[in-house]
């Protein structure tokens, strides 16, 4: 008797389960139908322009611009320029144009990065513009007929030691002709917006109808950096080459200072001394990249040195945004309104007397954008971290959320 009252429970039981079971899907299947038929909106909330008031923590940047340069520009590899000084104009640039020069060759004969490139045997015509190149009395790499050189070695030469001859030779060996090479500099330059930059007769810059500005010079580095074999090549204090055996760059930014990473030294009676250079650093805790030119200096090394230390101290990372942040409201039917917020910090990487504007973009498909835009020229904040963030609320429990793209 007890065994089918025990039984008896038991099925009861699962029935009464199974009911609320069939309760539960029931109550889900009205939510979502109604989620469908009237789905969650939300809207961005006015907090976020007022979460970050850029213009009360703009610092002013006391700046010193080289007294004795001609022309001359700072920046970083990730914000770009951002300082000139002296003429804006165009100037015979010697032997920094060799980094474009690089550049516009690497561009034509890409090397994969940790390659040295092909093995090339040394020709006569490579002897012929060593010759033309010592009888100019020009910078040069010694080569010997027949000799075996790797693209790398090449390139040390090139930029270490500033070898016209290589420039030259590079030239004809990869575009068939200097003409040839000219028109792929040209248009190399047009698609990277070097627009004060001109090429004269020759690749070496040694022609003083070779010209550019400071800020294209800039912009020529960041480009280098941005290449692994040419970034390696900069920044190599001393290397092993066929015949001359060990040879060491010949930019003392390199060798005497601290923490640079490059580029070009240049030099000739109407360019007078100049520099390009790089120096890597950490700016609250973040790697960057400071990068600039010094034009027609005979103290171009501390020029340049000065405007590294200066770029230092008016760098900061600033978080504009903090985790929680409220930037907008989902509601359901307009009867139920929770808050949205950031699931982490937004901070940029920024120069102090840069003013950073925030701007929320509702998007039809539940997403939106957080737009940030610097005040000056092409410099631009850059985001730190993550490339997006999910803001999130709740609506009966659900998660509801919404993601949105970050970018400078």
């Amino acid at each position: 008797m007890n065994n089918k009252l025990s039984q008896k429970k038991s099925v009861h039981w699962r029935f009464h389960k199974l009911r609320l079971f069939l309760v539960f899907i029931l109550v889900l299947v009205v939510v979502m139908g109604l989620t469908i038929i009237f789905p969650p909106t939300y809207s961005f909330s006015n907090e976020l322009n007022n979460a970050y008031n850029s213009e009360k923590n703009i610092e002013k940047v006391d700046w010193k611009c080289p007294t004795d340069a001609k022309a001359a520009a700072v920046g970083t590899v990730e914000l770009g320029v951002y300082k000139t000084c002296g003429t804006t104009n165009s100037l015979p640039t010697a032997s920094m144009i060799k980094v474009l020069t690089s550049l516009v060759v690497l561009e034509k004969h890409p090397v994969a990065e940790n390659d040295d490139g092909e093995t090339i045997t040394i020709t006569q015509d490579w002897i012929d513009q060593l010759e033309k190149t010592i009888n100019e009395g020009g910078s040069n790499m010694w080569l010997e007929l027949g000799e075996k050189v790797t693209f790398k070695q090449l390139l040390q030469g090139l930029i270490m030691l500033s070898g016209n001859n290589i420039a030259d030779s590079f030239a004809k060996e990869y575009f068939g002709s200097f003409a040839e090479y000219k028109k792929a500099a040209q248009t190399y330059c047009k698609e990277h917006g070097l627009t004060q930059t001109t090429i004269g007769n020759d690749a070496s810059g040694l022609d003083e109808g070779t010209t550019s500005s400071a800020s294209d010079l800039t912009k020529i580095a960041i480009l280098a950096l941005n290449n692994p074999l040419l970034a390696e090549v900069v920044g190599t204090e001393t290397a092993e080459l066929p015949y001359l055996g060990e040879i060491t760059n010949i930019n003392k930014l390199i060798t005497d200072y601290k923490g640079y990473i490059g580029l070009k030294t240049g030099y000739t009676d109407l360019a007078g001394h100049g520099v390009m250079f790089a120096n890597k650093t950490k700016i609250d805790g973040q790697d960057v990249t400071i990068v600039g030119v010094v034009m027609n200096d005979d103290n171009d090394y501390e020029a340049a040195d000065s405007l590294v230390k200066q770029a230092k101290k008016a760098l900061e990372v600033t978080t504009l945004m903090t985790a929680g942040t409220v930037v907008g409201h989902l509601k359901y039917m307009g009867l139920e309104r929770q808050k949205l917020v950031l699931d982490h910090d937004i901070s940029v990487l920024r120069f102090k007397d840069q003013q950073v504007d925030l701007k929320m973009e509702q998007e039809a498909d539940f997403s939106g954008q957080i737009t940030l835009s610097g005040d000056y020229g092409e410099n631009r904040p850059i985001i730190l971290g993550n490339s997006s963030a999910i803001v999130s609320g709740s609506f009966l429990g659900t998660a509801n959320k919404v993601k949105m793209k970050l970018f400078g």
